[in-house]
This record gives C-alpha cells, structure tokens and sequence, in this order.
C-alpha cells in the first residue's frame, strides 16, 4: 500500500484514503522508506487507529517521539521486553533475574532510570555485548569480516532482556516471540503475552 507513497501530498493522501474508508488496523513493516511520514500524518490527521508492527521497527519510538497513543500500538518482538505488573513495582525492580540483565542494569544507577529509558539501556547492552561475544569467538585482529565469522561461531546469546536468543537454527534470531503492547503510563512496549515458540521449519 505504501509504494509509490513518498511526497508530503501522497502520504496525506493515503493517509485521509484510509480514514474515509474507517480502516481500524494498520499494519506497518520496517521496509516503508515512508513510515515516519505515514505515523506523522495519522497523528496530525487525528486518525490513530490499532497499529499493529514489529519491534524492529521501534513502536517505542512512534510513541514516545510522534505522539501515538500508546494503547493503540501492538507489536510482537523476538526479546521479551518486560511484562505489565498490574501494580506500583517499578519496571527496573520488575526485570527478570538473569545474569545479563544484572550486567547491563550495574552500568548504570537503576534507581535513577525512568521507564523509558529502561528499554534503550537493555537494547544498547545486548548490542555491545553481541559484539563483544562475537569478536571473542574469532579471535583474529577485530573487523567487519571477523565479526560475522565470530557471529556464525555463537550457538545462543544471553540477552539483557532476560532470555536466551538461539542461533543453532542457522539464522541469526530468537526460538520465541512475545506480544507487547503501548503502556500510556510509561509511553513504552510492554511484554502482554508470550511466549510463543517460532517454527523452524
């Protein structure tokens, strides 16, 4: 739906197509050189229906930076972000208990961390410890090349998030997914249901 969609006059055109029509899901991917625009326009146009996409295409960042209601934002993840409590607990006391969750949250005062911010430690924490791991793996002079060689070398990944990524399939990602959901409290995803084991086939 989105190709041929990239002036200001074409988004807002599709954009008021798609209201007229009460079209009440959307469904965005990461490969829309227009996604930014398109979100930006919903929002402008108060037309902010359920937006269903993935976690690579940063929800978070829908919510937090162009203003869509975070209730109405679904995603699914291959990393299980961190679940709804139902309570007061804050999100960093609500982490689960694993060894690189503690690694990445001792880099930082937690006590100082606001909801938001929790995400983005966690994502920055598996990206450096991914290369970390992966230089590790091959152990020549550090570069692109032997980094995806020490990539392919991985087996699993301990992940900050709390889980364990599984690379033994012969792609690069995680067995499971998680459904998350726009929290408005903290204007973040939050893990809802999951997880679901992913096919191999």
């Amino acid at each position: 739906m989105t190709e041929g969609v990239d002036t200001e006059a074409e988004i807002n055109s599709l954009v008021r197509r798609l209201k007229s029509e009460k079209v009440d899901h959307v469904l965005l991917f990461d490969d829309a050189s227009s996604l930014t625009g398109i979100v930006q326009a919903m929002v402008a146009q108060n037309y902010t229906p359920r937006l269903g996409t993935v976690a690579s295409v940063q929800p978070d960042w829908m919510i937090s930076s162009l203003d869509y209601p975070a209730e109405q934002v679904f995603a699914v993840s291959w990393l299980g972000a961190y679940s709804v409590n139902g309570d007061a607990t804050s999100t960093v006391a609500s982490l689960p208990d694993a060894a690189a969750t503690k690694a990445c949250i001792s880099a930082e005062d937690a006590s100082a961390l606001e909801d938001p911010q929790v995400p983005v430690l966690l994502e920055a924490c598996d990206m450096m410890s991914l290369i970390e791991n992966a230089f590790n793996a091959d152990t020549s002079q550090p570069s692109t090349d032997s980094f995806y060689k020490g990539l392919a070398k991985l087996a699993r990944f301990e992940s900050a998030y709390g889980v364990t990524l599984d690379f033994s399939y012969g792609r690069a990602g995680g067995t499971q997914i998680w459904d998350l959901k726009g929290d408005p409290a903290c204007g973040c995803l939050k893990a809802v249901g999951g997880p679901y084991p992913v096919s191999d086939q």
